[in-house]
């Protein structure tokens, strides 16, 4: 029984996938950390309350 052929096509497929995971590996990583908000809520219809109106102030 026989493997099929490694033809130059197939071998500069792997050779272009190695090289694009070698760039995402080595690539810098962006991370941007902003300043945590904290709120204390009485119940949890308040919280909800709230998660609407800043979906509202962000669809602006």
């Amino acid at each position: 029984m026989e493997g099929k052929k490694l033809l130059p096509a197939h071998v500069f497929s792997i050779y272009k996938k190695g090289n694009v995971r070698l760039e995402r590996v080595n690539r810098p990583d962006d991370i941007t950390v902003s300043i945590p908000v904290v709120e204390v809520h009485k119940s949890l219809f308040e919280l909800i309350e709230g998660y609407e109106v800043m979906n509202q102030l962000s669809d602006r």
